[in-house]
């Protein structure tokens, strides 16, 4: 609406001044005005004057307003690429694991991650939104397809395990006519 409104002013500069040329026309002419016609036509003389400083001033709310919007996008993806640097170290770190004690806590720090993850691709696809919409070029997150990579042999490990602890005392002391091969078979693939 501001780009359109420099225009906007330009033509009602030129019409203006073509009311004046014709006002001067007919003041020549001897032609009698009454006051409020005078009025009038002073009032619509001033108002471009007056409107170009508001529409100056939207300028500048405008422009200063986008700063403050870019500088907020900018400051929050910044710390958004660090959260997701910060979840490869915690995926890197399921390498580290191996007591077999702590099974449903690294199942649930798993699922923990996966979850927090799934919400962060939602934010970066927020923020690439937002991105366009600023003009800015549009991020990469590759930590988001990272993360998930890491991840895929311990979720298999640790939910293998957990599968393995919850089913082995049936498996291993109850009876053989009770177990289905094909189930534990999926179980434990």
């Amino acid at each position: 609406f501001l780009q359109e409104s420099a225009g906007l002013l330009a033509r009602l500069n030129t019409e203006l001044n073509d009311a004046r040329k014709a006002l001067r026309f007919l003041t020549e002419q001897a032609f009698a005005f009454s006051e409020d016609e005078l009025r009038l036509v002073g009032e619509t003389w001033s108002w471009p004057h007056k409107i170009k400083p508001k529409v100056e001033e939207c300028a500048k709310r405008l422009k200063a307003e986008r700063n403050r919007a870019e500088d907020n996008l900018t400051m929050r993806r910044d710390k958004f690429v660090d959260e997701l640097n910060e979840y490869v170290k915690q995926a890197q770190a399921f390498s580290q694991l191996g007591n077999i004690a702590h099974v449903a806590e690294n199942c649930l720090s798993l699922a923990t991650l996966t979850a927090t993850i799934k919400e962060a691709k939602e934010q970066a696809e927020a923020m690439v939104t937002e991105e366009a919409l600023l003009g800015f070029p549009q991020s990469q997150f590759l930590q988001l397809e990272e993360v998930p990579k890491i991840m895929e042999p311990y979720v298999t490990l640790w939910t293998t395990a957990q599968e393995f602890q919850k089913s082995s005392y049936n498996w291993l002391n109850g009876s053989m006519l009770e177990i289905d091969p094909e189930v534990v078979e999926a179980e434990t693939k």
